[in-house]
């Protein structure tokens, strides 16, 4: 567990977000905007996107001092963030979005139910220290069976500007790279041809800054 003052080594998963509910600070964006996390900003990393073996430098926590009176109690509250927004566009293919649909996340003993809206969203809150949920969708004719699971790895989305980000955002769109390995081989270099292809850019199969931004864009982040 971080802890202030420490400096961090980013493993699969980890985001600011989450490493700063642990370490006890309540503002994620203040750490990013610190003098000792320059280099984070200088490679593109952002709140909820960094990469295994990124260094995060935790600053010193400065004391806020509050006056008070002799004599009565009082009361505090600390306003750390505890949750979090996961938020996914189902669809786009052929068939179009996936609206209003009933569906279900799960995740520890928590089940949460609800209903995509009619561009296919999914919008919910969850406990910010969560790594893992299975999304379940469901078809609209009330069967109890769903019609799609998809396994959420939360945080584990590594930056546009590693190849291991570019797969997982090709995969997601449906242009399949096969596995999430940071490797640049043959499946992924025509996953890329094939996006800049769709998308009309030069399809060479290389992810040049052109390539990421239209696929940040086209992916949502």
């Amino acid at each position: 567990m971080p802890k202030h003052g420490d400096t961090h080594r980013v493993a699969a998963g980890d985001c600011l977000t989450s490493l700063c509910f642990e370490a006890g600070y309540d503002a994620p964006g203040r750490v990013l905007m610190a003098e000792e996390n320059a280099a984070l900003r200088t490679n593109g990393r952002r709140v909820n996107m960094l990469a295994p073996g990124d260094l995060v430098r935790f600053p010193p926590i400065v004391p806020k001092w509050v006056p008070v009176q002799r004599g009565p109690t009082h009361r505090f509250r600390l306003g750390r963030q505890r949750t979090t927004t996961i938020r996914l566009e189902l669809g786009g293919g052929p068939e179009g979005p996936w609206s209003r649909r009933p569906f279900q996340l799960l995740y520890d003993a928590t089940t949460l139910e609800g209903m995509t809206d009619a561009l296919g969203v999914v919008e919910v809150d969850v406990p910010i220290r969560l790594g893992r949920a299975l999304l379940r969708i469901f078809t609209i004719d009330g069967s109890s069976d769903p019609s799609y699971e998809l396994e959420l790895l939360i945080g584990h989305l590594d930056p546009v500007e590693e190849i291991s980000g570019v797969q997982a955002r090709l995969n997601a769109i449906g242009f399949s790279c096969g596995p999430v390995d940071g490797r640049a081989g043959k499946r992924t270099v025509t996953a890329i041809r094939d996006f800049q292809s769709v998308f009309g850019l030069r399809a060479d199969g290389i992810a040049d800054e052109s390539t990421r931004a239209a696929l940040v864009r086209v992916h949502g982040c």
